[in-house]
């Protein structure tokens, strides 16, 4: 039904003017060169995006050239009388629903349909065969496998050639000529006005700032330098981050694991990248070619499992040996916690905590990392989570948001970052909200999640308060169980710790009278030290209580 209807507006498009009939638009003959000169310029100076898109700002600055009213009028000829009454952003979900040849059939309706039509998202949700809105996190339990894949210049010509074969003759004992596959090469068409076109080409196209790069105000510590003691002293406790230089030098993974050796190693294998399966060299053969707003990130948590070689290639730092979550090791209930991850440039993680009130590290083995962490009641700039936490807005990019957010996040006291090298490795504090860049073309690191001693109190209460939902990395039907199976493995191996962590919570919770608000809207962050008062933090973000207490 919707293409039935979609073909009859298709086809009233086709039959109206396309934008090179209104005169006041008129520069198909005008060369590049002549249209620098003649001041078309985005933003900032730079050309204006592909397929001749430009912010909606610049309409007013063009106005001798087009007025707002003459390009309304333009868009409602060129995308039709209802289509064009959409936003830009409905335009893009509606065009995300049609088939590949839909799409194409759509693209040459007019001059104006070929630039949505390009959008790179869409084709890249085309060869990956997904909802376009599931596009920018897929988070399914199953997991495409996407063999045979060879990426392309872009998402366009990936499909074309993806889906060659589909086009060969399925009648036995024929064959059909073979026809070479046709990369896509855009073309432009002036002036495009969206900011959404613009904005997303503009996170597509834009290469990392070295304005980036400049300031780090986390502190840097040789491990040789740093004791256990010191470290759980000035950092673990505290809860504060620190990079810890020269850890996996000491690895025989430091020096091993070379792209032929993670392919060669591997052989047989498929891993994890934004939901889908690929061999490594798959997946070392899509990073050579992308360049993508959001580069898929092989972020695999069974890669000892698929290569048990490798487990004997890396080690958990000695400062993050103490793991209360090793007392579930061989159940069904230990909750995901080692990932190897990958990626090239442009790649990496949005804001987010780490699940289930956890700490980490992060330890890199190839390549170069961005961070940028804020403290658990500070909220970074373009985030913001729902009233449970359950849930976070925020861009959908880790591009996207060092382009619109970084130089206000670097304006507040609240905001750390560095950058770490091969070698280092980065302690992620309970509760702390982080964001990671890749700088290099290649990074290969290995991080961890662990339930840390000095912070029992904040896990618990996690566990014991939190709607399921929240709760990660086991089963479904597990998440209900979780709590109640941690605490008795506790009270069996660490029967001392977990009647102290127990007594703080009870003690706490009778004190501020508000147990059945936590029940609904439990804290992130509890300190763990020792208490004065229990009162409410007075700085509140996301609708939830953070407490210092046992100070």
């Amino acid at each position: 039904m919707f293409t039935s209807g979609f073909s009859n507006c298709s086809s009233s498009v086709a039959s109206m003017e396309t934008m090179a009939t209104v005169p006041a638009l008129e520069r198909e003959n005008v060369s590049k060169r002549t249209r620098r000169e003649a001041g078309w310029k985005r933003d900032g100076g730079a050309e204006i995006g592909r397929y001749g898109v430009m912010p909606v700002g610049n309409l007013m600055l063009d106005s001798a050239q087009c007025t707002r009213e003459e390009y309304e009028r333009l868009r409602v000829r060129a995308l039709g009388l209802y289509f064009s009454a959409l936003p830009d952003e409905l335009v893009l979900r509606v065009l995300g629903e049609l088939t590949a040849a839909d799409l194409a059939s759509f693209s040459v309706a007019s001059k104006m349909c070929y630039v949505y039509a390009h959008n790179h998202d869409l084709w890249r949700s085309l060869v990956f065969n997904t909802p376009f809105a599931a596009v920018a996190a897929p988070e399914r339990e199953e997991q495409l496998s996407l063999s045979g894949l060879r990426f392309a210049e872009n998402w366009k010509s990936t499909y074309m050639q993806t889906n060659a074969s589909s086009r060969q003759s399925k009648v036995p004992g024929q064959t059909r000529p073979t026809v070479p596959v046709l990369g896509h090469k855009p073309r432009e068409f002036y002036p495009v006005y969206s900011d959404v076109l613009f904005h997303a080409w503009k996170c597509f196209s834009s290469s990392i700032d070295p304005a980036w790069l400049h300031r780090s105000n986390i502190p840097h510590v040789a491990a040789e330098a740093l004791g256990v003691d010191e470290f759980r002293i000035k950092f673990g406790k505290p809860n504060l981050p620190v990079v810890v230089e020269n850890v996996t030098t000491q690895w025989p993974a430091y020096h091993k694991w070379t792209r032929d050796y993670l392919i060669e190693s591997s052989r047989g294998q498929r891993f994890n990248a934004g939901g889908y399966l690929f061999t490594m060299e798959e997946y070392f053969s899509y990073l050579d070619k992308v360049h993508d707003e959001q580069p898929l990130y092989l972020f695999d948590k069974a890669f000892v499992s698929r290569v048990p070689a490798w487990e004997n290639e890396f080690a958990v730092p000695e400062y993050f040996k103490s793991d209360l979550f090793k007392v579930l090791e061989g159940t069904s209930y230990r909750p995901d916690h080692q990932w190897l991850i990958i990626g090239g440039a442009r790649s990496g993680s949005t804001f987010h905590m780490d699940p289930n009130a956890t700490s980490a590290w992060n330890a890199v083995i190839r390549g170069r990392k961005k961070w940028v962490l804020f403290p658990p009641d500070a909220l970074p700039p373009g985030v913001v989570p729902n009233e449970d936490g359950s849930d976070v807005c925020s861009p959908v990019s880790v591009m996207e948001w060092f382009l619109n957010f970084y130089a206000s996040a670097t304006a507040m006291p609240e905001c750390y970052e560095t950058i770490c090298e091969e070698g280092d490795c980065l302690f992620v504090p309970q509760g702390w909200w982080h964001i990671v860049l890749n700088l290099d073309d290649v990074n290969v690191a290995v991080t961890q999640n662990f339930a840390d001693p000095d912070h029992l109190v904040e896990v618990l209460l996690f566990l014991r308060t939190k709607s399921e939902k929240r709760i990660s990395g086991v089963r479904d039907e597990l998440r209900g169980a979780l709590c109640d199976v941690f605490e008795s493995e506790l009270q069996e191996h660490y029967p001392e710790e977990y009647r102290l962590a127990s007594a703080r919570i009870e003690d706490f919770l009778s004190q501020s009278g508000i147990w059945k608000r936590l029940r609904r809207t439990a804290p992130e962050n509890i300190r763990s030290e020792t208490s004065e008062a229990a009162e409410p933090a007075k700085n509140q973000t996301s609708a939830e209580f953070h407490f210092d207490f046992l100070q």
